[in-house]
C-alpha cells in the first residue's frame, strides 16, 4: 500500500511534465500504466490537461487578435490587450473601466472575448484553490505515511533483535567448533 501512495506522489508531481512531453519514454510509460489503474491521479490529469488546454486556447485567441487595436480611454491610448487586462484586474479608473465597458458592449466580438477571459480568470482562481488544497491533503498524507512507516519500523524490532542474537549464536558456535577442531 505504501508503494501505491508513492507512485501516486511521484505521478502528481511528474503531470504538467508528462502534459508537456517532456519526460523520457521510460517514465511516460510508467505514468501511463500508473493512470490506467489509478481513478485519483487519472482524474487530476484530466482536469489538469483540461486546464492547460484551456489555457493554451485563450493564448492563441489572445495572440490572434489584432495587436493595434486600441481602446480610446485617455490621451495616453494603450492596446487592447492591455487595456483588457487591466479592466479584468480591476486597475482602471472608475471613469475607465466605464469607457471600457460601454466599448466592450458596443462591440460584440470584445464583449465576448472579455466574457471567455471572465471564464478563464475564474477557472484559474477555481483551480489555484483546488491545488492549494491537494497540497494541503498530500502534505497530510505524506506526514501520515512516515508516521505508518515508523510504527511498522517499531513494530518489526523484535523481529529484528531475534535474527540478529540467532546470527550472533551461528558466529559463536561455528568460530567455537573452528578452534576446536583445529
Amino acid at each position: 500500500m505504501r508503494q501505491d501512495k508513492m507512485a501516486c506522489n511521484q505521478v502528481t508531481a511528474l503531470l504538467s511534465y508528462y502534459i508537456d512531453g517532456k519526460v523520457s519514454a521510460q517514465i511516460t510509460y510508467f505514468i501511463e500504466q500508473h493512470l490506467k489503474r489509478c481513478k485519483t491521479c487519472r482524474t487530476r490529469y484530466e482536469v489538469l490537461l483540461k486546464a492547460v488546454t484551456d489555457i493554451r486556447d485563450v493564448k492563441t485567441q489572445i495572440e490572434n487578435l489584432e495587436l493595434n487595436k486600441c481602446v480610446p480611454v485617455s490621451a495616453n491610448s494603450i492596446t487592447f490587450n492591455e487595456k483588457m487586462s487591466a479592466y479584468l484586474d480591476n486597475e482602471l479608473t472608475d471613469e475607465e473601466s466605464l469607457r471600457f465597458r460601454r466599448y466592450a458592449i458596443a462591440n460584440p466580438p470584445v464583449r465576448n472575448e472579455l466574457e471567455e477571459m471572465f471564464k478563464v480568470k475564474n477557472a484559474m482562481n477555481t483551480s489555484f484553490e483546488h491545488t492549494k488544497n491537494d497540497f494541503k491533503e498530500d502534505f497530510i498524507k505524506n506526514v501520515m505515511d512516515e508516521v505508518k512507516m515508523e510504527e511498522l519500523i517499531y513494530e518489526h524490532e523484535p523481529l529484528i533483535l531475534k535474527v540478529l542474537a540467532i546470527f550472533i549464536f551461528l558466529f559463536v558456535f561455528l568460530s567455537v567448533s573452528a578452534i576446536v577442531i583445529f
